[in-house]
């Protein structure tokens, strides 16, 4: 079984705060996929590997997520995000 717990997180480039379910464990009793990846009975616990922050959409695994993003990174990363948000989607003609 998969369990979960609830967490709060800060997105390191928008400041963002929100929560997540962190994994605290999970098991192997559903088998063994063709590639050899064991499967989880109940909830995929693959998604839970990684969070990303819903205002800005930076992504990274949970053990690295909180760390620090370098200014000028994050000013990159802001104003792309920025730029996905206003841009009026082209029409098709």
């Amino acid at each position: 079984m998969t369990r979960l717990q609830e967490r709060d997180a800060l997105c390191p480039v928008c400041g963002h705060a929100f929560d997540y379910g962190v994994l605290l464990s999970t098991n192997a009793a559903g088998g063994v996929e063709s590639d050899f990846r064991a499967r989880a009975v109940g909830m995929d616990p693959v998604p839970f590997t990684v969070l990303t922050c819903p205002r800005c959409s930076y992504s990274a695994d949970t053990g690295t997520f909180d760390q620090p993003v370098k200014p000028q990174a994050a000013y990159h990363l802001k104003g792309l995000v920025d730029q996905l948000f206003t841009e009026k989607p082209v029409k098709d003609s």
